[in-house]
Order: C-alpha cells, then structure tokens, then sequence
C-alpha cells in the first residue's frame, strides 16, 4: 500500500483516531471513507445522527453513509459469499464489533 504524500511514512496510512475505536461502526466508515479518498472526520460523521447512546447502531451507519453520498444496506451473508466486486465492506460482528473487509488474497485469507 502506497502512503499518501501528506503522511510520513511512519505513520500508517489508514490508522483510526483513538476516540473512534471505542464506536467500532463509526470508526468502519471513517476507513472507508478514507479508502475512497474522501475522508470525514469524526464530527462530521455525527452530524444529523440522532444518536441514542454513545456508539453508531447499524441504522446510524446507513443514515450517515447515505449524507456522505455512499450507498450501503444490512445484508446477513457468508463471508464467501461477498464478491470482490462490492469490496470494502463493513463487517459486523457477533460481539458487537465491526471490521472492515478490503480484499480477500488469493490463499483465502481477508485482509
């Protein structure tokens, strides 16, 4: 992966702000909004969520990706079955957490 010119090298290019880790689906879309170059901040990504709580529930997911002009549903799915095609993905997780699926490599393995 090729770091931005912005970034020094030591610095990884997709690392999430500390205060997000705690908000595992808000931090998933501040990736993938960094993976396609059009990177939000934390208090954008708030911005006409109406949150109950302090953590992104899966509706204020879709609520603040469709303003920021992504397109994205809940779909229950195999992890085989995820073409490539619609790849990043947001992953939820039965513990509660949620990752983001960038590539599947050719050995099997998900990065």
């Amino acid at each position: 992966m090729s770091v931005p010119q912005s970034q020094s090298p030591s610095t990884p290019a997709l690392a999430i702000e500390p205060s997000l880790a705690d908000d595992p689906l808000r931090a998933c879309l501040h990736v993938i909004t960094r993976l396609h170059g059009r990177p939000v901040s934390m208090n954008a990504l708030l911005a006409g969520i109406p949150l109950v709580g302090d953590r992104f529930k899966p509706a204020d997911f879709l609520h603040a990706a469709a303003f920021h002009g992504y397109s994205a549903q809940v779909v229950k799915r195999r992890l085989e079955r995820i073409s490539n095609l619609v790849l990043p993905v947001t992953l939820l997780l039965k513990d509660g957490g949620a990752v983001v699926l960038t590539r599947r490599l050719e050995d099997g393995r998900l990065e």
